[in-house]
């Protein structure tokens, strides 16, 4: 199977793709600085050029407080 996993180099991306590859399957391991999860069309274009079985976002904000701050701010 053939799977594009996004953040492949923090914390659960490393865990992810690693589990991924060791069980045989195909990793599209994309790291932030190579793929924006927040820009749409570089996601759509990664997912139409590489044509994955399967999407893993391993992408995640850690700072819960400050998340929920930018995000308050940011729909007001």
């Amino acid at each position: 199977m053939k799977l594009l996993i996004t953040r492949a180099t923090g914390m659960l991306g490393k865990e992810v793709t690693r589990a991924a590859a060791a069980g045989g399957h195909d990793v599209l391991d994309f790291s932030r600085a190579e793929l924006d999860v927040t820009d749409a069309d570089a996601v759509l274009g990664a997912v139409e050029a590489r044509r994955p079985d399967v999407v893993l976002n391993c992408a995640a904000w850690t700072d819960v407080d400050g998340r929920r701050r930018d995000t308050t701010r940011r729909w007001q």
